[in-house]
């Protein structure tokens, strides 16, 4: 007796046939080791649990009701659909346990299951016992009208059959096998409900001498010789009619219509791999399917499988974009110049079109060196392109994109304006001397000034210098003056006063004072009366008329409080903030600390702010650079617009943040957010290409594939 025919095995398949009955459709997790008979194909079980003592009441129950349950269950099994549902619970729950050698994962799978696919994501998906593509061993195939049990190929007979001598043959009918293989009816007699008897019974018509049962035989279906047949799968008989009731193994019944039976082949068709219904398909690349198992192709044009993981296919786009996958996996674009971006383009590197930081310029027109200028420290480009700073007579500098100047000895910026640099020699000007604004004031003298010191140049008429000394100037009035009377050291002889130059004996018309003629109408030391002097503060001339002091302020000099006579020209317009340049012309103190200087009103900006209108008069530092797009980072620096953007200003950096469903997907500050995440390609996130069948649609506050 073969292995088959075990009267043990017999009771051991019925129950494991009886206990997949009540299971088919629930969920269920397989053990370690699954039972041989999970997945063995009912009708030859239900022949084994017939032949040990059931064979005439099984036979009519299990046809009629069991069978017909299972067929479905059957048909998944053969065809490959009931090993692709296990396989998806098998790799969830099958104990499978894991190890990493070489930086790379590997399984070791327990008894009865493989890793067929090699991949060790969804460990031992196979169930080596049951599956027709894998029996027994991965690549092992059961051909057709087999199906695998406990690991071996064997003969898949439909119900009521049994396999004799390597043939499915029914017992019930069988001449040759009449109730047992190898019991063969003598002459006269017919096998009928396996026993030879003379005539057939009832249920049964007698076909060539043989008793066939034409409601349930697929040789004999309604009629004697009509058989039954259907491409790539087994047919039964029912009721006296056709019906398919498995499919071959690696072939699947997925239009439904009998007539062309088991027409899929589940082992190649990428539409139906493995089982009806299962498409494959990669993103950007072709699919293919093989024993019934999805395989990744050849990646579309400008596309790679960077990652070498099937599951989200070829997901580089190499071709463009991608600046560290460029022409191939890891090809890394080099890094651009200042002001550039790297760009991926028909897989080769390149830069994009040069878009300046707020602090830098493009100055020379070559793309090779990019935003080479910055324009808060380059002398020779402060503030913008090709705005040099003066060197007339000093080192230039550059703060802020602000010119400035450090002037050499015996120099001095005096009139504050640095595009001249130092103009003045503060060496030989009077109204510089020494140091810009320091104005020789020499009273009744014009003044002069040699090596940086103020002197006198030449006293005024009718005045002399007789003490020698520039601080007081032509002291000594030598029209009246009775010690040096016309000239300085001739003195009057006693009884004697000085009028007009000449010692004379009396004064006349104008007054002694101090024992010396003075004209008090126009006497700058007697000024209206013997002893006001009119002071020479500031003065480059001091005069008295009609009794009143008046003259002429020296240079960068002016009378504000209108008191000649007091305080002479008091005020330096030249230095004072509150009077830059004139009486009533204040410096504004708009973020500035006002300063004056050679008449016009300069001073340091406060932190964040320029006077971008070159009129710190006015409105002192008007402009926030932290915050102007148009004044960002410096006078004149705008932030350029960008596509689909909105462009800020902070902390004197210009920046920009995409509006809508846009975003910078190609790293270009140029072209702004050139990429919409509601196209495929860039579907809800920069690089999402949706998978061939599917379009991106939108899905809550986002865009998915779908």
């Amino acid at each position: 007796m073969s292995g088959s025919d075990d009267p043990d095995s017999y009771g051991r398949r019925a129950l494991a046939l009886a206990g997949l009955a009540l299971c088919v459709g629930c969920a269920f997790s397989p053990p370690l080791a699954p039972p041989s008979d999970v997945g063995a194909p009912p009708d030859a079980a239900l022949d084994v649990a017939m032949d040990a003592a059931m064979d005439a009441a099984m036979d009519a129950a299990m046809d009629a009701g069991l069978d017909v349950s299972l067929d479905a269950a059957t048909d998944a099994g053969l065809d490959g659909s009931l090993d692709v549902s296990r396989d998806a619970a098998t790799d969830s729950a099958v104990d499978r346990p894991e190890a990493c050698q070489g930086d790379a994962c590997s399984v070791a799978c327990a008894p009865g299951y493989g890793n067929c696919d090699g991949m060790v994501a969804n460990g031992c998906e196979t169930n080596l016992g049951a599956d027709n593509r894998h029996c027994g061993a991965c690549g092992n195939t059961c051909a057709g009208g087999q199906a695998c049990v406990d690991g071996a190929c064997r003969l898949t007979c439909s119900a009521g059959q049994r396999v004799c001598s390597g043939q499915c043959v029914s017992v019930q009918t069988d001449n040759r096998h009449c109730g047992a293989c190898g019991l063969v009816c003598g002459a006269g007699t017919v096998c009928s409900s396996a026993a030879c008897t003379s005539t057939c019974a009832g249920g049964t018509t007698a076909c060539s001498g043989v008793c066939r049962d034409l409601a349930n035989d697929p040789g004999h279906c309604g009629a004697c010789g009509r058989a039954c047949s259907f491409p790539n799968g087994v047919a039964g008989c029912r009721m006296g009619a056709c019906a398919l009731s498995a499919c071959a193994a690696g072939f699947a019944d997925c239009d439904g219509a009998a007539a062309n039976g088991c027409e899929t082949s589940t082992g190649t068709d990428a539409t139906n791999c493995g089982a009806c219904g299962n498409r494959c398909q990669f993103a950007n690349a072709s699919a293919s399917c093989s024993g019934g198992r999805c395989a990744m192709g050849a990646c579309n044009a400008g596309f790679r499988d960077c990652n070498t993981n099937a599951l989200d296919g070829c997901e580089v786009n190499t071709a463009s974009g991608d600046v560290a996958n460029c022409g191939g996996c890891g090809v890394s674009c080099p890094p651009p110049p200042i002001g550039t971006s790297a760009v991926c383009a028909g897989s080769r590197c390149g830069t994009s079109s040069v878009s300046c930081p707020s602090d830098r310029r493009d100055c020379n027109a070559t793309s090779g060196d990019g935003c080479e200028a910055v324009i808060l420290t380059d002398v020779n480009n402060c503030g913008a392109c090709g705005a040099r700073c003066s060197a007339t007579g000093g080192a230039p500098g550059c703060a802020g994109g602000v010119c400035s100047i450090a002037c050499s000895g015996g120099l001095g910026n005096c009139d504050g304006v640095v595009a001249n640099g130092c103009e003045t020699s503060t060496s030989t000007s009077a109204a510089n001397c020494g140091g810009c604004n320091r104005v020789c004031s020499i009273p009744n003298a014009t003044a002069s000034c040699v090596a940086g010191v103020c002197g006198v140049a030449r006293c005024n008429e009718g005045f002399g210098d007789c003490d020698g000394m520039p601080a007081n100037g032509c002291e000594r009035n030598l029209l009246s003056d009775s010690a040096h009377c016309g000239a300085c050291g001739t003195a009057c002889l006693a009884g004697r006063v000085c009028s007009g130059a000449v010692c004379q004996v009396s004064c006349g018309s104008l007054s002694v004072c101090g024992g010396t003629c003075r004209d008090t109408s126009i006497d700058p030391d007697n000024c209206g009366a013997c002893g006001t002097v009119c002071s020479a503060n500031g003065m480059a001339t001091r005069t008295c008329g009609a009794a009143t002091c008046n003259g002429v302020c020296s240079a960068g000099r002016a009378n504000c409080n209108a008191n000649l006579q007091s305080d002479g020209c008091e005020t330096d317009i030249n230095t004072t903030a509150a009077a830059c340049g004139g009486c009533a012309l204040p410096c504004s103190a708009n973020h500035v600390a006002p300063v004056c200087s050679g008449g016009a009103c300069t001073g340091a900006c406060e932190a964040g702010f320029a006077d971008c209108d070159a009129s710190k008069r006015s409105n002192g530092c008007e402009t926030a650079v932290t915050s102007d797009v148009a004044n960002c980072g410096g006078c004149g620096v705008v932030c350029p617009t960008r596509a689909n953007a909105s462009v800020s200003c902070a902390a004197g950096a210009c920046g920009y943040a995409c509006t809508g469903s846009f975003r910078n997907c190609d790293g270009m500050d140029a072209n702004g957010c050139e990429a919409d995440l509601r196209v495929s390609g860039n579907c809800g996130a920069c690089g999402v290409t949706c998978p061939t069948g599917q379009s991106c649609v939108a899905m809550a506050a986002s865009f998915v594939c779908q």
